[in-house]
């Protein structure tokens, strides 16, 4: 099961530390989070104007044993005070590990 994650933030290195600091990033790029799946870079738009965010979209595959409450933490903890909005398969989401857990917990049920 695979949701699209997509964060506004204030620049390139949320990414970085999403995909566990690879050595190059671009889109394509995996990795593995241990309890959670794997998780792909899809896009990043860099604004080059200050006031505009950097947009990373990241497709994260989850088994079906995984909770949804794994994928939140993991989420939550990688954002809180570095994102702007996040979305999660197209539904905003207010910034709140409990949100985003429900969230998330929707999308899965509704995937299987």
């Amino acid at each position: 099961m695979q949701l699209t994650i997509e964060i506004e933030t204030s620049g390139p290195l949320l990414a970085f530390d999403l995909m566990i600091r690879p050595r190059s990033l671009g889109t394509g790029t995996t990795a593995t989070i241990p309890d959670v799946g794997v998780v792909e870079l899809k896009s990043m738009r860099e604004q080059r104007a200050a006031d505009l965010p950097t947009i990373i979209t990241i497709a994260v595959s989850v088994g079906a044993n995984v909770g949804a409450s794994l994928v939140a933490n993991w989420l939550y903890d990688k954002i809180k005070g570095r994102a702007r909005t996040v979305r999660i398969d197209r539904v905003e989401v207010h910034l709140d590990k409990g949100e985003i857990q429900r969230v998330i917990a929707e999308r899965i049920e509704d995937k299987h």
